[in-house]
């Protein structure tokens, strides 16, 4: 079984799937999103081209996505989706200028510390001045960050906000965002018991992490994925 086939049998993509991740997107990415819906947007590991399809319903014209799986492009082409084939995502990313948004989503634990330092710098090579970078990787503060990490067999490592901050510091960016990337579903009775047991467990870790960090705990990001923002360091 390749890695597509593997994707297939644990995530709903069906149309009404797929769509249901527009509404957490919005959440989370929407407020860092271009206002010019003619910005240059380049999805780095687009997957299954979900975000795409989100951003292309929003109507942003220039927005194209690259990924190493073969299954997961052809299967972006059959819905038409501006998505090509990269082996070497720093590469491709390289030959790209101008960018006014780089997403690179669930995809730095897939990759050893050097391809993530080539591939940062490529990005920030490819930026247009003022562009932005969006990244979301497993959060080594979550409540479940070791299963976080685990649950897929390629995956190599989780994030710190200390050390995402630092590499993206040393490819040449400015950090305008740490956070999470948990979204509140009220939709259903089961969705509003989630909130508040999360919402509860929450409350006594938050409490441990101001008793280990002090007031850093504060600001201590819990969610399952950690999400930086950053901006071009030099125009």
């Amino acid at each position: 079984m390749d890695y597509f086939e593997h994707y297939k049998r644990v995530n709903d993509l069906s149309e009404h799937g797929r769509k249901s991740h527009w509404g957490p997107f919005e959440r989370t990415l929407g407020r860092f999103l271009p206002e010019n819906r003619n910005a240059n947007i380049v999805d780095i590991g687009c997957g299954a081209g979900v975000l795409l399809e989100w951003l292309l319903s929003k109507g942003y014209t220039q927005v194209r996505g690259y990924d190493c799986d073969a299954g997961q492009v052809s299967f972006c082409q059959s819905l038409k989706l501006p998505v090509e084939q990269a082996d070497d995502s720093a590469e491709q990313l390289g030959q790209c200028r101008n960018v006014d948004l780089v997403v690179i989503k669930d995809v730095l634990e897939h990759m050893g510390k050097e391809d993530v330092a080539r591939l940062l710098v490529a990005a920030r090579q490819a930026l247009a001045p003022g562009g932005r970078i969006y990244i979301s990787v497993p959060n080594a503060a979550a409540s479940y960050a070791t299963y976080w990490l685990y649950n897929d067999p390629t995956h190599m490592r989780s994030y710190s906000a200390n050390v995402l901050s630092l590499e993206l510091a040393i490819a040449g960016f400015r950090v305008k965002h740490v956070g999470d990337d948990d979204t509140t579903a009220f939709s259903s009775p089961f969705g509003i018991i989630r909130l508040m047991l999360r919402s509860f467990f929450r409350f006594w870790r938050r409490l441990e992490a101001i008793g280990e960090y002090g007031a850093e705990g504060l600001r201590l990001p819990l969610g399952l994925n950690l999400v930086v923002v950053a901006e071009c360091d030099v125009a």
